[in-house]
């Protein structure tokens, strides 16, 4: 069963246990009905977005920000216990955290925000689980040529 943690530090910061791994998440504006995800990019953290969760919120979302495994304050485990890590993997640790943390709060589709690899990810989402996506905001995705010369491999 998953379970939920509060952080120490009393700012909206919470620990998620997703699979056994622990995952860092924090939510700004937790009255409000509509949801927001921000997916940070590759090498980032949810820290990424300390900007902009107020201003988000203030517009009635609920705005929701969680460390991908492998990153920021997330779980770091090794190739042997997670086998890979890659935007589907990512993908599912996102609709995830839909069904387990938003769903009890509210039946609104999500919006997901994410920067490069986390644009990503959103997209992602958005094609295997479009029943819960309202939008997709992708700003800065990867490269496509980098993509695809990693493809013809």
């Amino acid at each position: 069963m998953d379970t939920i943690y509060k952080s120490e530090s009393g700012d909206g910061s919470n620990y998620w246990n997703w699979n056994g791994f622990k995952i860092f998440w924090s939510v700004k504006g937790k009255q409000n009905k509509n949801p927001i995800i921000l997916i940070h990019g590759f090498g980032a953290s949810s820290k990424h977005w300390r900007k902009n969760f107020n201003y988000f919120a203030k517009k009635g979302y609920s705005v929701y920000s969680l460390d991908l495994i492998g990153f920021g304050n997330s779980a770091q485990p090794g190739i042997r216990e997670i086998g890979k890590l890659d935007n589907g993997v990512w993908c599912n640790q996102v609709n995830d955290f839909i069904q387990q943390i938003i769903r009890p709060k509210t039946a609104n589709k999500v919006v997901l925000i994410g920067n490069s690899l986390g644009s990503l990810v959103a997209l992602t989402c958005a094609v295997y689980f479009k029943n819960e996506i309202l939008a997709v905001i992708a700003a800065s995705l990867p490269d496509p040529i980098v993509i695809k010369k990693k493809e013809l491999k």
